[in-house]
């Protein structure tokens, strides 16, 4: 080999190098940011009609909803319940070619008050663990960090950190 190539091509690898991360961080800097799950929640019990009377039953059952903010622009939002997602990357845990939990669409009109919400019905006692993303025009974002509320009797969970 020619002595002279060496530095050539070593500077066309960083070139290359360079390119690739550049293009790695375009592609996300595009996407829109996460919503950001509240950290108050709400549980009730099954009710139904004007009264409020309990669903016969249904009298163990209770119901979440968990709240985030309007996304400017935002088509719909998806929420993960009971999924494992990485905080810290946003992406699901596919591992075994499935991921535990279930992916709600969530629509831009359905809001309590002024904030995107969800309602739960018949929600797990216990920890259930939620994260949420939005689709604009630029395409999804990453799912946002997790919120964990333990459900147990009708009034405002608590919100439980935990980590992966």
């Amino acid at each position: 080999q020619e002595p002279y190539l060496a530095p050539t091509i070593l500077f066309i690898m960083k070139a290359f190098l360079a390119f690739c991360a550049c293009v790695i961080i375009g592609v996300d800097a595009g996407l829109p940011d996460a919503p950001t799950i509240d950290n108050r929640a709400r549980v009730k019990q099954h009710r139904f009609g004007a009264q409020g009377d309990l669903v016969a039953g249904e009298e163990d059952m209770r119901k979440i909803i968990v709240y985030w903010k309007k996304k400017f622009a935002a088509k719909k939002y998806e929420v993960c319940h009971g999924c494992r997602i990485a905080d810290a990357t946003g992406e699901r845990d596919m591992e075994g070619g499935d991921s535990p939990g279930k992916v709600i669409e969530v629509g831009i009109d359905q809001t309590c008050q002024d904030n995107i919400c969800l309602v739960v019905k018949d929600a797990n006692r216990g920890i259930n663990r939620f994260n949420v993303r939005v689709e604009t025009s630029d395409g999804w974002s990453k799912w946002s960090k997790h919120a964990n509320f333990d459900v147990q009797e009708a009034g405002f969970p608590t919100h439980v950190h935990d980590e992966l």
